[in-house]
């Protein structure tokens, strides 16, 4: 059974216990899993999260604004792609792109009939 692309779901850090910051996560594709599997594990979480991530809820800024999600046009891997703005991607602490990242790639690894009993 094929990737369905358009698969999201949504996930918050385990250590945010009141009014955690949401972010929606969602499938890559099998071409570009498989080439960055192949980067060092710091690219390899980076980069799951900077074609992973379609969204977030609840992301504030140090005055309690909600930052908006932006992305842009990024050529890598052989192709055009949508990723995660730079700017917005500094934004986002370092301890959190490692556990989103690690999320990313083990929905990836699941099955359809496995990722389907998460929900």
């Amino acid at each position: 059974v094929g990737l369905d692309l358009s698969e999201t779901w949504d996930w918050s850090h385990p250590e945010e216990k009141e009014n955690p910051t949401v972010w929606i996560l969602g499938m890559l594709d099998g071409l570009l899993m498989l080439r960055i599997a192949n980067s060092p594990q710091n690219i390899l979480l980076e980069d799951a999260v900077r074609y992973g991530l379609r969204g977030w809820r609840n992301f504030k800024n140090k005055d309690g604004k909600d930052i908006q999600f932006k992305t842009k046009k990024i050529y890598a891997y052989g192709e055009e792609r949508q990723g995660v703005d730079d700017d917005r991607f500094k934004l986002i602490p370092t301890r959190y792109i490692s556990s989103i990242g690690a999320e990313i790639i083990e929905r990836q690894r699941l099955s359809g009939e496995e990722r389907k009993n998460l929900a």
